[in-house]
């Protein structure tokens, strides 16, 4: 299962670009693109920064799209040009349109200044999500909503027509979240009254059954992080029902002061500087046992093997949920690379700028660069992005208005902290201000070492 992009015209002809697995590929004459074009006569036209390919070789059919960034001379697909800037606009103006993205099928050329490149889909076999040990085959329309159907579900379960581990014993309380990939309720178990997270996931397309794999392996492995500032992930399972292909269930360990992101908020769009420090000293305490904890897990070939270390890859406000702990106030990071992780394996059918659309506050340049950069730098970066928020109630970039955030990340800096809070304390805005750099690389490559900077900073 790859995708395959042929240059079939120009300097680069005779090439082949392979992606085997879900990427981005940036293209234009930047040596920060996966596909650099000459700077030469036969590419004035194109911006350093050109378009974007989206590639999901994971999913039944293939799924790649291409994104225009608002160039002069736009970008031409078997022949039609997209997504170029109005005449009357200049660069800086044409950055902050946003511009749609254009779906590809295999055989389409894509022309760039005297380069072309012909897309290919492999045409390999692929199989649908495998059918779990319980299924619905009974005609059913999708439910009115999703609370309904998962209490009538519950009530199976718990009346012993299924064996559902993950959700035996539980009942629905409310809805406490929802996302892209489905919802989060807060359910009861009816014996011990303890209250936990369940949270649902819903396949938007149907993958490989090894990149399902690959995904429940990645889950098994957070199943095992055990820290106290790491929400628990207690237990997972999954069903098939006749209006999806199947349901990914989760049980997660609650917590009842909700996320950063309202807290925040509720507190006035900003927090003392000491409560501010106190709550990333903690996330950075559970992300240091995260990324340096050894597991044990099975590969594909069913073979035991090392891995060490988890990256989480979506650190942001609404993934630090808070409890309340002997009357001080204590942070737990949520969602270990949970919906990174599904992503990854071709489940979500999102396409990258419908990943993005409600992260890349907190993304750090390097992941889009590369959609698959998992390094424990870029949770690093996202938990120093996270502080910034915490003291400020803004991101650090500026991605107010109608500026496309991609183009925001590849060609902003970050905003010194002071610039928009004065009252902070000159070496740790120093301090921030580095942690939230990332060109040309990141300034902290371990939660260690953020860690420590900030305590010598407020010493």
């Amino acid at each position: 299962m790859h995708i395959d992009l042929k240059p079939i015209a120009g300097k680069h002809n005779g090439a082949i670009y392979r992606f085997p697995d879900r990427t981005t590929a940036l293209i234009g004459r930047s040596d920060a693109c996966h596909i650099q074009l000459p700077d030469d006569d036969d590419h004035r036209s194109i911006s350093r920064f050109h378009c974007l390919l989206d590639l999901n070789p994971n999913v039944n059919p293939p799924q790649a799209c291409i994104r225009d960034f608002g160039s002069r001379n736009g970008t031409y697909v078997n022949g039609r040009k997209i997504g170029q800037r109005p005449v009357d606009l200049s660069a800086s103006q044409g950055r902050k349109q946003a511009y749609p993205e254009c779906m590809l099928n295999h055989g389409d050329l894509i022309q760039l200044g005297k380069t072309v490149f012909a897309i290919e889909f492999a045409n390999e076999a692929k199989t649908d999500l495998v059918a779990p040990a319980f299924q619905d085959s009974s005609p059913q329309a999708p439910p009115p909503n999703l609370r309904q159907w998962l209490q009538q579900l519950l009530n199976q379960v718990n009346g012993g027509e299924l064996n559902l581990k993950a959700i035996r014993g539980y009942d629905v309380v409310r809805s406490i979240g929802k996302g892209g990939f489905g919802e989060v309720f807060l359910a009861k178990h009816r014996k011990t009254g303890e209250f936990v997270a369940l949270k649902l996931m819903l396949p938007q397309v149907a993958a490989g059954q090894a990149n399902v794999d690959r995904f429940l392996r990645e889950v098994k492995v957070n199943q095992a992080l055990r820290h106290p500032h790491i929400a628990r992930l207690l237990e997972f399972g999954s069903y098939k029902s006749s209006w999806v292909t199947t349901v990914f269930f989760f049980t997660l360990e609650y917590c009842s002061a909700g996320n950063l992101a309202d807290f925040v908020v509720a507190q006035g769009g900003s927090l003392p500087v000491e409560l501010a420090i106190d709550l990333t000293l903690q996330i950075l305490d559970g992300l240091h046992y995260a990324h340096r904890t050894e597991f044990e897990q099975h590969n594909a070939l069913g073979r035991k093997v090392k891995v060490t270390g988890v990256v989480h890859r979506d650190i942001k406000p609404h993934n630090i949920l808070l409890m309340q702990d002997r009357g001080k106030l204590k942070a737990k990071v949520a969602d270990f690379g949970l919906a990174k992780a599904f992503d990854l394996a071709g489940l979500s059918g999102l396409t990258i700028a419908g990943e993005m659309a409600g992260t890349p506050l907190f993304m750090p340049r390097q992941q889009m660069l590369d959609f698959q950069y998992a390094r424990p730098e870029v949770d690093v970066w996202a938990a120093a992005a996270t502080l910034y928020f915490m003291l400020t109630g803004e991101p650090p970039r500026d991605f107010r208005g109608k500026a496309d955030p991609l183009m925001v990340i590849l060609q902003s800096a970050p905003i010194p902290i002071r610039d928009r809070q004065p009252r902070i304390p000159s070496q740790l805005a120093t301090v921030i201000d580095r942690a939230v750099q990332d060109t040309p690389t990141i300034g902290f490559s371990s939660a260690e070492a953020l860690k420590l900077a900030l305590l010598q900073a407020i010493n």
